[in-house]
């Protein structure tokens, strides 16, 4: 029976601390995770990082397919993936992140925000009922490998008299191939078109004096491998920009007549890529000579949620981060982010009300003095008369202040963490108590 007791008295002692260690706990609000993609064809990748203020990766699981904190998992077979796997095209991954809180800080599934690779629609749970620590979940599918550069070599200039060649090589054809298709236009992946008579020519019409013709080479991607918008190409050793993205593409050679003269470009805009920017002739397609981007040494921001850096000379932006929020934002001072300067929440305001100006201060004074002499004068003419009136009894009268209300919340406050504090101090008298008991 005292051993239940003391269980008992244990019990509420420790639920009694654990209510005012909630009660001074901070929320962790907004927390950024940047994994890597699943790419197809590339290994799997362990590394992480977390952005945001009150918890950080839990790096030190490493248990049931968890590397570091982080485990990826093959949706369809259920089966977990190590450092020597490789992602499959098409096939979806769950990728899990364990977070801890940092002290003073815990985690809230109704309020603490959780972004993976800026995905709002991240879903994470308890670890336990402590809520300092959150297993955070992703789905992703894995993309297909990018194909950024293509090349073929081959292609004739278009002579006048001449057939038109459709006889060229791919330098590389593990990737990418040349369009199989055969029709009465294309033939060997190539077309021709006559920009003079705009009509694609025929197989078999020779190429006609002073008219300008460009040559069409569509290309389709390997499985397992994909073009980008940006993808470069390379015809006999010249630069050309690409049309179409994704499954295939066609590269668009251009020559100014049938004695296959050359002209002079007309650069277009900057267009942009991860690693560089360029321009292409606006006449005929051919990618100019392209240029690193130059970044700016310090974060840009991008938008409410992130930063990055910028270019000086195209204006593209790096990959984007979340912000770094500084410290929380007080009566005078707004929150920042610490990278960027971004104000993430405007300063909360004086609460109090705000005190009158000189100019107000000497008009109240002189209304003030004004009614002081009135009365006075009008005092001094009714004793000169001899007039004397009963005056009234004063009566006292009662005011309520006009914070009672703030100031009956902060004591409703301090008379609960009275109690608590109180029910902590009886729990442990009654447990000194007991143990002494037992030993008599």
């Amino acid at each position: 029976m005292k051993k239940c007791i003391v269980c008992l008295l244990s019990a509420v002692l420790l639920l009694s601390v654990l209510s005012v260690t909630a009660l001074a706990a901070t929320t962790v609000d907004e927390v950024g995770i940047i994994t890597a993609y699943p790419v197809a064809g590339e290994n799997v990748d362990f590394v992480f990082s977390v952005y945001g203020q009150g918890c950080r990766a839990d790096s030190s699981v490493n248990s049931g397919g968890f590397r570091n904190g982080i485990r990826w998992r093959n949706v369809f077979t259920g089966a977990t993936l190590g450092e020597n796997d490789v992602f499959q095209v098409n096939t979806m991954y769950e990728v899990s992140v364990y977070l801890v809180a940092e002290s003073g800080y815990t985690f809230d599934v109704n309020s603490t925000q959780i972004l993976v690779n800026m995905d709002e629609t991240t879903s994470y749970s308890y670890v336990d009922n402590s809520r300092n620590k959150v297993l955070v979940t992703l789905m992703m599918v894995a993309e297909a490998v990018y194909v950024n550069r293509v090349a073929v070599n081959g292609l004739d200039a278009p002579i006048a008299g001449e057939m038109p060649d459709y006889l060229i090589t791919p330098e590389s054809e593990d990737t990418y191939r040349l369009n199989p298709t055969v029709s009465a236009t294309q033939q060997g992946g190539v077309t021709w078109y006559d920009c003079t008579a705009q009509t694609y020519i025929t197989v078999g019409t020779k190429f006609q004096a002073d008219h300008v013709y460009w040559a069409e080479i569509h290309l389709d991607a390997r499985d397992g491998y994909t073009f980008p918008l940006d993808a470069v190409g390379y015809v006999d050793g010249r630069m050309f920009s690409s049309a179409g993205a994704g499954e295939s593409i066609a590269l668009v050679v251009d020559f100014l007549d049938g004695d296959g003269k050359d002209h002079t470009h007309v650069p277009s805009q900057w267009k942009i890529n991860p690693v560089y920017h360029y321009r292409t002739c606006t006449v005929c397609g051919e990618m100019l000579p392209e240029e690193d981007h130059i970044w700016s040494p310090k974060y840009h921001t991008v938008d409410a949620k992130t930063h990055a850096y910028q270019c000086a000379r195209c204006k593209t932006y790096d990959t984007a981060y979340p912000h770094n929020p500084g410290a929380p934002a007080t009566e005078t001072t707004p929150q920042t982010c610490k990278d960027c300067g971004y104000v993430l929440k405007e300063a909360l305001g004086i609460s109090e009300t705000t005190a009158p100006t000189a100019e107000e201060t000497t008009a109240q004074t002189q209304e003030t003095t004004e009614a002081t002499t009135e009365a006075a004068t009008e005092a001094t003419t009714e004793a000169t008369q001899g007039e004397t009136q009963p005056q009234p009894t004063p009566t006292t009268q009662a005011t309520e202040p006009a914070d009672t209300k703030n100031q009956e919340a902060d004591s409703n406050l301090i008379l609960w963490i009275l109690v608590i504090l109180g029910g902590v101090l009886i729990c442990a008298g009654g447990v000194l108590i007991t143990v002494k008991a037992m030993k008599k």
